[in-house]
């Protein structure tokens, strides 16, 4: 699709912009869990979550509107890494389902082959488009283009259904699994004293998970589909590629200034006050996540 130089610039500085932020909250948010003591299933998977949002935000910062034989790398990082992301939710999701009825030290090990088979299976959504010159500009970022001279109608459907089958699929994963996790939260016995106290608030930030999810990837969503049959509408593709573009600070928002112990990490490093706080860290340490749920009470 044609685009103007100054809505080419407009769209990479609405793109731009947001990737920066979402990549430096992503790089906060692996310090803050890796400074965790201990570290859960649920907090591995959250440290490759933002690993993956890290470089999708940098990939989204390269001009590739302006530099087009930066595509390719471009477009390749973009859809290999978030539909790795979008799958490492979903995982996320099931592991703290899991955790009601699975040990620990079972759960990581499955978790860990799952996620190894969502990085292999979701490579030929990047290999293959790459090595086929398939990429082209598309507004924001470098995707398969109907516009692009190594069009291919097969495989562009292709491409397309399985990343919305990334995207909406583990979203809708993701909701199901929320629902039931926080059910079971509400349905706890008295005889659980330090979940009963909680439960309510822990349920109520358990739902900021799947409405993350739907405020990031819904409105790209739609205006994809829009702009299969209608033109260009400049301004609606801003706001969108606004959105999504900030993953990952949704992301450290959700999944690590809402966690008390990822939280005061995240402070300590935001504030640089290591030394004159260091009589609280080890009361502050009590608090790291032993086990899935105790990282979201």
């Amino acid at each position: 699709m044609h685009y103007s130089r100054e809505e080419k610039e407009n769209m990479y500085i609405a793109t731009a912009i947001p990737s920066l932020l979402s990549s430096i909250a992503s790089f906060i948010l692996i310090v803050g869990c890796m400074k965790l003591r201990s570290k859960s299933s649920t907090t591995w998977l959250v440290i490759y979550l933002a690993i993956c949002n890290f470089i999708v935000g940098l990939a989204n910062c390269i001009p590739a509107y302006e530099f087009s034989n930066l595509c390719s790398t471009q477009g390749f990082l973009h859809a290999y890494f978030q539909n790795i992301a979008c799958l490492t939710h979903a995982l996320i999701a099931y592991c703290l389902y899991k955790s009601f009825t699975i040990t620990e030290s079972n759960l990581y090990k499955r978790t860990s082959k799952i996620f190894l088979a969502i990085v292999i299976l979701t490579l030929p959504t990047g290999i293959y488009p790459l090595v086929a010159s398939k990429f082209a500009y598309v507004g924001g970022w470098c995707a398969i283009s109907s516009f692009n001279s190594t069009y291919d109608e097969t495989y562009y459907y292709v491409f397309y259904f399985m990343r919305f089958f990334c995207v909406w699929t583990s979203n809708l994963y993701v909701v199901g699994c929320y629902y039931l996790i926080v059910r079971k939260y509400k349905n706890l016995t008295e005889t659980f004293v330090e979940f009963v106290d909680n439960k309510r608030v822990i349920a109520n930030r358990m739902l900021l998970f799947p409405l993350a999810l739907i405020f990031c990837y819904l409105p790209i969503s739609i205006q994809r589909i829009y702009l299969e049959f209608q033109t260009v509408n400049i301004e609606l593709s801003i706001v969108c590629i606004a959105i999504v573009s900030l993953a990952g600070v949704v992301n450290c928002l959700v999944y690590g200034i809402s966690n008390p112990s990822i939280r005061y990490r995240i402070t300590r490093i935001i504030m640089t006050r290591t030394t004159s706080r260091t009589g609280d860290a080890s009361s502050e340490l009590n608090r790291d996540m032993t086990t899935e749920f105790d990282s979201y009470k």
